[in-house]
This record gives structure tokens, sequence and C-alpha cells, in this order.
């Protein structure tokens, strides 16, 4: 609402229109949420039984810090289990990177079904039916606000405690 009456003001020369909400206190936009307790043991559990798909897809998120639409789009042609990374093409600006795997994200691969073809999506299930199912096991598991994408943000956490943060980054894939 901020952006439609600075547009109104500035582009469309309305510029006695007073804005209801300027004394507002802005909401923060950075999201701080973080697997506690036995959170994602209970996440997990609940992701295990929803499909064969949607565990792995988590651990996997967890384990390498990539975005949904990141992990969605994998197939086994951008995955090298021997060298250990996967090549993803990063949706938020159109360019691709390299991933280092960890053992454990090897292992969650090598654990998926085999895909039909090379270029087969690891992960056949579509963005709606992960947001459906990841609600839902956070719902049967009694989580409250966690975001599939809070696993990102708890990956990059647990990242960078582990190794220096110019290495962190690009794993990670900030510039």
């Amino acid at each position: 609402i901020r952006v439609l009456y600075r547009v109104a003001a500035r582009d469309w020369g309305m510029k006695g229109l007073e804005n209801p909400i300027t004394d507002l206190a802005r909401s923060p936009t950075a999201r701080k949420r973080r697997l506690g307790g036995d959170e994602e043991q209970r996440l997990l559990a609940q992701l295990k039984a929803s499909g064969a798909y949607f565990a792995p897809l988590a651990e996997l998120a967890l384990e390498s810090a990539m975005r949904q639409a990141e992990l969605l789009s994998l197939t086994a042609a951008d995955v090298d289990l021997e060298n250990r990374i996967a090549n993803v093409r990063d949706s938020q600006d159109a360019t691709s990177r390299t991933v280092p795997l960890s053992p454990r994200a090897t292992e969650i691969i090598r654990s998926l079904p085999q895909p039909m073809s090379l270029v087969a999506p690891l992960f056949p299930v579509s963005r709606d039916s992960v947001i459906r199912t990841f609600r839902k096991a956070c719902d049967d598991a009694g989580i409250r606000h966690l975001s599939f994408h809070d696993l990102r943000h708890e990956a990059i956490a647990r990242i960078c405690a582990r190794m220096p943060m110019q290495r962190a980054m690009r794993v990670i894939g900030y510039k």
C-alpha cells in the first residue's frame, strides 16, 4: 500500500493524496525461524509418511541449502555423485552454480528411486504438492510457523558454523 501511494504521488501527479498507513510500523521482512528441539525429527517422520520424495527433499534442503526450485529442477544429469557436486540452475538470476555435496547429501540422492531418464527430475513432485505436504506435515507434527524456505535458512546457519564465510557464500549461492 505504501508503494501504491508513493507511485500515485510521484508518477500520477496525485501529490495531495494522504497515505492512511504512514504511521503504521513496518513488519520485519527477514524471517528468523530455525528448527528447535526435536522439530527436525518430527517433521521428517511426518514427511516420510507422505510419500517417497518429501522427506529426502527436505533432508537435501537441510544438507545443501539449495532453494526449493533448484531442488525440484535437479536431474540425474545435473548430479555427479563420484565428484560429489550438483550443477543447479539458480532460479533467482537465471545463472547456474556448482554446489558441493556432502557425504550425507550423496547418500540421500542415492536413496531416491531411479529417475526414468537423465533429464527426468530427481524429485518428480510439483511445487504445489511440496507446499501442501509440507504444511500438513508441520501441522501433524505440531510445528508452527515453519515454511520450506526456512529449511534453507537452517542449512545456511549450519554451513556457516562449520566453514569460512567466503567458502560458505559460494556454496550457498550468495554473491
